[in-house]
C-alpha cells in the first residue's frame, strides 16, 4: 500500500476541509516501508501561501515504480482519506509535479468524477500504465499528442498547467499539446489555464506553487454532477493504506528549494 504524510489546514479553517492530494516527482520516491517518507516534503505546495487552507495529503511512490502505474492505488487512497478525515468531497483537488503530473492525469482518467480540479506542473498526459513501466518510457509520452477519446471524460475538469519552455527532462509538449487537445483558449480561462516560463527549464515548481491566485482559483471550484463515468477498478478496497501520525502532531514542512527567479509568461 501507499505510505503518505498528511498536514492539516491552519487553525480557523472551517470543516469539512478541502483536500489537496499532492503527487511528488521521481526524485522523492522511497522505500515501501516508509523510511524515506520525509522526502515527499522536499518540493511541492507545502509552504506556499494559500496551501494552508487545505488538508494536504502526499503519498510516496515506491522507488521502482512511476505514479501512472499506481493510478488505482492513488484513487483508492483519495477515497479512503476523504472518508477517514471527513473531508469535503465537493472540494477534492489533485496536483502533481513532473512524474506526479503524469500520475495526476492517470488518476483522473480512472475516476473523473472524484477530482474537482487539477494543477499539473511540468508533467504530461497519460492513461494508467503497466506496473513495470520505466521512468524513461513514461517521459517519452510528453511528446505524444493525447487522443481525443482519452480526454472525453476529462474535458470539464478545471485544469491549470505549468511548464518551462526550456525543460530538458519533460518536454514542454507535455503541457502544450495537452492544452490544445483540451480545447485551448476556447475552453475559457476559468476552466483551462496554461502558464509558460520562457526562460526556465524543469524545476519550476517553486514558481508555480507561488503563483498569485492559484489556490483561490482551486477553491473556487466545487464538484456538482459527475463529469464522467469512473473507469472500473480492479478492486474497490485498498490492499493496504498506511495511517499517518495524528495530523496535529506533524511538524511544519520545510520550504521547497527555490527555482531560478524569472518572470512567468501570462497564463493563457
Amino acid at each position: 500500500g501507499l505510505q503518505f504524510l498528511a498536514k492539516p489546514p491552519a487553525e480557523g479553517i472551517r470543516r469539512p476541509y478541502p483536500l489537496l492530494l499532492f503527487l511528488h516527482g521521481s526524485g522523492e520516491r522511497g522505500h515501501e516501508d516508509g523510511r524515506d517518507l520525509g522526502k515527499v516534503r522536499q518540493n511541492g505546495p507545502w509552504s506556499a501561501l494559500g496551501a494552508e487552507r487545505f488538508f494536504l495529503v502526499a503519498p510516496q511512490c515506491p522507488q521502482d515504480a512511476v505514479w501512472p502505474a499506481l493510478a488505482e492505488q492513488v484513487v483508492l487512497l483519495t477515497r479512503e482519506v476523504l472518508k477517514t478525515y471527513e473531508l469535503d468531497t465537493t472540494r477534492c483537488y489533485i496536483t502533481g509535479l513532473s512524474m506526479g503530473g503524469f500520475g495526476a492525469w492517470a488518476a483522473a482518467y480512472l475516476a473523473p468524477e472524484l477530482y474537482t480540479a487539477m494543477v499539473a506542473v511540468c508533467g504530461g498526459f497519460t492513461k494508467p500504465l503497466p506496473r513495470d513501466t520505466s521512468l524513461s518510457t513514461m517521459l517519452q509520452l510528453a511528446k505524444v499528442k493525447p487522443k481525443g477519446e482519452d480526454l472525453d471524460n476529462l474535458r470539464d475538469l478545471p485544469v491549470w498547467l505549468f511548464h518551462g519552455l526550456k525543460d530538458k527532462i519533460v518536454d514542454a509538449d507535455g503541457s502544450l499539446l495537452l492544452y490544445e487537445a483540451l480545447g485551448g483558449k476556447a475552453r475559457g480561462f476559468g476552466k483551462l489555464r496554461l502558464t509558460k516560463y520562457g526562460e526556465l527549464g524543469h524545476p519550476i515548481w517553486s514558481s508555480a506553487y507561488k503563483t498569485a491566485g492559484l489556490f483561490g482559483w482551486l477553491l473556487g471550484k466545487r464538484s456538482g454532477k459527475p463529469r464522467g463515468a469512473p473507469v472500473a477498478l480492479a478492486s474497490q478496497t485498498p490492499k493496504s493504506i498506511s495511517t499517518p501520525p495524528p495530523p496535529a502532531t506533524l511538524a511544519p514542512a520545510p520550504s521547497a528549494p527555490s527555482a531560478p527567479a524569472a518572470p512567468a509568461a501570462p497564463a493563457v
